[in-house]
């Protein structure tokens, strides 16, 4: 696994991210996902950005991102799993009133 630090600089100022990839990306993949990314970002749009990149290299740097990215996913999940259990009682509430009937 590879943790990617984004610098994405525009003339307003500098917008600091991580990606995570397989290990198996190339640089030249990497420059892909990168520039990716940035086009996705809507900082620096308007006045134009360029971009640098590193490969996060430190155990612990590399640790502390990948937890974060596995707390985003737990939230991501609780919010699904709520989202799931609203369309779930809304879709008992009229089949109940069915056989009521």
């Amino acid at each position: 696994m590879k943790v990617i630090e984004i610098k994405k600089h525009f003339t307003s100022g500098c917008v600091l991210a991580h990606l995570i990839l397989d290990s198996d990306y190339y640089d030249e993949d990497i420059e892909h996902e990168v520039e990716s990314w940035c086009n996705k970002d809507l900082s620096g749009q308007n006045s134009g950005w360029r971009s640098e990149w590193k490969e996060v290299t430190d155990p612990i740097d590399k640790g502390v991102t990948i937890m974060e990215e596995i707390r985003k996913i737990e939230r991501s999940m609780e919010r699904m799993e709520k989202r799931k259990q609203d369309l779930i009682d809304h879709l008992i509430v009229p089949f109940v009133e069915i056989y009521k009937k």
